[in-house]
C-alpha cells in the first residue's frame, strides 16, 4: 500500500487559521478495483499548518490499520522531513518514554496529535510495517485552477491523479522529475530510488499537495 500525505492551511499563525490534512491512497490490495484509489481528509478550525500535516498522517495510519494485514508493508510519502524523522528515526518513541518532552526539555508541540499517532502505530504491529519516504515537494507543476477543474469533474480525486500522471509522463518532463527527485534525496542524505518508484512517488506527493490546497480553500469558503 502506498499513501502520500500532505496538509494545507489558510492564515497560518492567526487564531482564525483553518487546516486540511489529506492522505492520497493507492491500495493495490483492494478487493474492489474501484476502491484502489481514494483520498481521506480531515478539516480543523483554529489550527496550524503542522496540525494539517499531522491530520493527513493520522488519516493514512487509520486507513492502513483498517485495510492491511499484520505483515503488510505500508509506504507513506511525505515532503516533511520533520514528519519523516519523527516516525522513521523513532523520535516519537523517545518522546513517549520521556513523558512527551523534546530534546529542549519542553513538551513537544501538538502533543495531543502525536499521542494519537503513537497509539495508532502501536496497533497491529503498524510501527514495524510503516516505511516513511521523503520527497521534495512541488517537483511536478500543477496549478490550483487545473486542480479545481479536475475536482469539479470528479470529486474522488482520480481525474486529478490521471491528469497529473499525464503531465509527469510527458517526454519533456519525465526525465527531469526523476532526476530532481533523486538529486534532492541525495542532497538530504536519502537513498536512490528506481525511476519507476521515483515517478510514482512524485506523482502521489503532487496529488496529495493539490488536494490539500484545494480542500482547505473549499472548507474555508464554506465558513465565510
Amino acid at each position: 500500500m502506498l499513501i502520500a500525505t500532505d496538509g494545507a492551511c489558510k492564515r497560518n499563525g492567526d487564531p482564525t487559521c483553518v487546516s486540511t490534512g489529506v492522505a492520497w491512497i493507492l491500495d493495490d490490495g483492494a478487493t474492489d478495483p474501484s476502491a484502489s484509489m481514494l483520498f481521506k481528509a480531515k478539516f480543523e478550525r483554529e489550527s496550524t499548518s503542522q496540525r494539517g500535516e499531522l491530520n493527513g498522517l493520522t488519516e493514512a495510519l487509520e486507513y492502513a490499520l483498517e485495510h492491511t494485514d499484520s505483515d503488510e508493508p505500508v509506504i507513506i510519502i511525505t515532503d516533511s522531513e520533520y514528519m519523516f524523522n519523527t516516525i522513521e528515526k523513532r523520535w516519537i518513541q523517545r518522546w513517549a518514554r520521556q513523558d512527551w518532552l523534546g530534546a529542549d526539555g519542553l513538551t513537544v508541540k501538538n502533543v495531543d496529535m502525536w499521542k494519537h499517532v503513537n497509539d495508532l502505530l502501536l496497533k497491529n504491529n503498524l510501527i514495524d510495517r510503516v516505511f516513511m519516504q521523503w520527497t521534495k515537494g512541488h517537483l511536478i507543476s500543477y496549478t490550483p485552477g487545473n486542480t479545481k477543474k479536475a475536482m469539479l469533474m470528479d470529486q474522488t480525486g482520480i481525474e486529478l491523479y490521471t491528469r497529473i500522471q499525464a503531465v509527469a509522463n510527458r517526454p519533456a518532463d519525465k526525465p527531469r522529475i526523476i532526476r530532481d527527485f533523486n538529486r534532492n534525496r541525495a542532497d538530504h542524505g536519502f537513498s536512490f530510488v528506481p525511476d519507476e518508484n521515483a515517478l510514482e512517488w512524485a506523482i502521489a506527493n503532487t496529488v496529495a499537495d493539490c488536494l490539500a490546497s484545494y480542500l482547505v480553500k473549499t472548507f474555508d469558503d464554506l465558513l465565510v
